[in-house]
C-alpha cells in the first residue's frame, strides 16, 4: 500500500513539475497571441500595432493612432461633414508655434501620405501667418471648392464648421489626435458620419 502511494505521489510530483516548467514556454509561444488584437469596423479590419493601428485600405497598408470604434462618439456636425466629404482639394492651416505643432506634424505626414495612397483629397499644407516655407492661408481664404482645415490649441475640444472652415480644436496632444483622424477617418471613407 505504501509503494502504490510513493508511485501516485512520484507521479503526480512529475506532472506537476512538468507544468510548472513547460507553462512559461507555452505562454511565451502562445500566450501573447491576443486575439482581441484584431478587430473590424465596417467592412475594414485592423490590426492592433505598438503604434495604433494598421489597416488595408483600398489594398493599401495604412497605419493610425486610433481604431475608429473608439473615437466613433467624437461629435462631428452635419456642417463640418458637409465639407469634409467628396472634396477634391482642402488646405489644412495651422499656427507654426502652436504647443500642440508636433501632433499637428504628425498629422500632415499620415495625411498627406494616406492621401496620395488612396488617391484622395489633394492636401495642402499652410500656416495662419508666412513662413519661409509655407504661403499663409487662414479661413478668410477659405472656399466652397476649396475648404480650410484650421487646427489648433483651445480651451475645449471641438470639431466645428463657420462658413467654408473647419476648426479642429483641443487642449492637448491625443484630443487632437483624435479628434483629426475623426475626421480623416470620414474622409478616406471609413466611417460614413
Amino acid at each position: 500500500m505504501k509503494e502504490k502511494n510513493k508511485k501516485i505521489a512520484l507521479v503526480a510530483a512529475i506532472v506537476f513539475g512538468l507544468l510548472m516548467v513547460l507553462s512559461p514556454f507555452a505562454a511565451m509561444f502562445y500566450g501573447f497571441n491576443d486575439q482581441t488584437s484584431k478587430r473590424s469596423f465596417g467592412k475594414y479590419r485592423f490590426t492592433r500595432q505598438s503604434y495604433g493601428y494598421e489597416a488595408n485600405i483600398n489594398g493599401k497598408t495604412e497605419n493610425f493612432i486610433y481604431f475608429p470604434g473608439d473615437i466613433e462618439s467624437i461629435n462631428v456636425s452635419s456642417e463640418a461633414l458637409s465639407l469634409i466629404k467628396g472634396k477634391q482639394y482642402m488646405i489644412m492651416t495651422s499656427d507654426p508655434a502652436d504647443p500642440l505643432n508636433q501632433s499637428i506634424a504628425y498629422m500632415e505626414y499620415n495625411s498627406d501620405k494616406v492621401l496620395k495612397d488612396l488617391n484622395k483629397t489633394k492636401m495642402g499644407f499652410a500656416y495662419v501667418n508666412e513662413t519661409a516655407t509655407r504661403t499663409k492661408i487662414t479661413c478668410e481664404n477659405a472656399s466652397a471648392g476649396m475648404p480650410v482645415i484650421y487646427v489648433r490649441k483651445a480651451n475645449e475640444s471641438a470639431i466645428r464648421a463657420e462658413g467654408n472652415c473647419l476648426f479642429i480644436e483641443a487642449r492637448q496632444q491625443d484630443e487632437i489626435l483624435a479628434d483629426f483622424e475623426r475626421v480623416f477617418y470620414i474622409m478616406i471613407g471609413v466611417m460614413e458620419k
